[in-house]
């Protein structure tokens, strides 16, 4: 016989095995995660204890006891004693005379409730065919706009390419017999047009740095002269004080 501390040192050491008391046991170590299925194996004191354990130990607690002696339902229903009982089965009878209807799925009880609904749906309808006209009016503007827009560019973009267009090259005979494009030609003249006005741009401007030297000049000529004309005045005003005040 093994003793209760030899059976605990021996099960403890396999892997996979729990030991429980009786009197402590756990649903959480039974069906771990509420799975049923583990395997449990009960030793011949732990089974003799179970009564004592759910009869003494824990109060209020009653053994599943069978309500029906027989379980056999269809053999009880179809039995004489029950059928003498029991009254015909009825076949004409008529089950929901007056069921209400949804007036929101149908229409004919919407219309009775709400006998403007036709008017509505009138008015909506017209409203969506004015909507719908409108809007093709204005995609017909807009496209119409939108083709003059297009053919406008088109033509701006045919001058702006004729006005760049490169002119053709027209040859002339020299004595060295070298030919000068249009352009090179043009561009000659305008370095010589270009040196002329830079020329009479050079003489514009030093008569105009002459006839300002030439103001600033008199102006400070004159501001000479009238200090010099102060000065004599207030000489000769200095003079004639001292004359009348010599005669006195």
């Amino acid at each position: 016989m093994m003793t209760k501390k030899k059976l605990l040192t021996a099960a403890r050491n396999i892997p996979g095995v729990e030991l429980m008391n009786v009197h402590r046991m756990n649903l959480l170590r039974l069906a771990p995660g509420g799975h049923i299925g583990r395997l449990v194996v009960w030793t011949q004191n732990a089974f003799k204890e179970l009564d004592k354990v759910f009869l003494m130990e824990k109060t209020g607690y009653r053994y599943a006891r069978p309500i029906m002696a027989n379980a056999d339902l269809g053999s009880i229903i179809n039995s004489d004693q029950v059928q003498k009982i029991l009254r015909p089965a009825k076949t004409n009878a008529v089950n929901h005379t007056n069921q209400k209807k949804n007036p929101l799925k149908n229409r004919t009880i919407m219309k009775h409730l709400n006998p403007f609904m036709e008017t509505k749906e009138k008015m909506e309808k017209a409203a969506e065919e004015e909507a719908k006209q409108a809007r093709a009016k204005f995609v017909k503007e807009h496209r119409k706009l939108k083709k003059a827009g297009k053919k406008w560019m088109k033509g701006v973009l045919e001058e702006l390419a004729e006005a760049t267009k490169p002119e053709e090259k027209a040859k002339f005979k020299y004595e060295d017999e070298e030919v000068l494009s249009v352009h090179e030609v043009m561009s000659e003249e305008e370095e010589a047009t270009g040196g002329k006005e830079e020329e009479k741009e050079g003489k514009d401007e030093g008569k105009k740095e002459g006839k300002k030297e030439a103001k600033k000049e008199a102006k400070k000529e004159a501001k000479k002269e009238a200090k010099k004309e102060a000065k004599k005045e207030a000489k000769k005003e200095a003079k004639k004080e001292a004359k009348k005040e010599k005669k006195k």
